[in-house]
């Protein structure tokens, strides 16, 4: 199953960044573990068919995906550490306005959990270059950027 074009054919809007970023990192996760497994670290399976129902209406009948808790290694805890600190400085620096604070969570986590991969970010969410990341960075980030751009 193409996992990448299922999620764009339910897409909410297939040229927003979020979107974009949302179904590769998803997509991503489907085709390199067990399609039955939470793609994204660190949201719940509620979480997860939340992310589904509100930017790929349809997607989670039309993935088959039946959702169960990721099993993990040690390795694997580690790293989700790391993803958890991420997580954290991602929601502190969030702007209130770019979304509700569930939309916030989920793309935070996707992004943190697409830094653990090992070629570019924007690479990683499948993102067709790096402008559409810089347009995600700053709708959900913009103070973020801002601050590290003046020092």
């Amino acid at each position: 199953m193409d996992f990448h074009r299922t999620l764009m054919r339910h897409a909410v809007d297939a040229n927003d960044c979020t979107v974009l970023a949302l179904a590769g990192i998803l997509s991503s996760a489907l085709v390199e573990g067990d399609v039955h497994a939470l793609p994204i670290r660190g949201l719940d399976a509620n979480e997860t068919r939340w992310l589904l129902a509100h930017w790929f209406p349809g997607a989670d009948d039309a993935l088959s995906l039946q959702l169960n808790r990721a099993t993990t290694t040690s390795q694997d805890q580690t790293r989700y550490d790391e993803v958890e600190d991420l997580v954290t400085l991602l929601e502190a620096h969030a702007d209130p306005r770019a979304g509700t604070p569930n939309e916030v969570r989920c793309v935070s986590h996707a992004l943190a959990s697409a830094c653990l991969k090992d070629k570019h970010l924007w690479q990683n969410l499948r993102l067709p270059s790096r402008v559409e990341l810089s347009e995600l960075l700053k709708y959900w980030f913009p103070c973020s950027l801002k601050r590290m751009s003046t020092e």
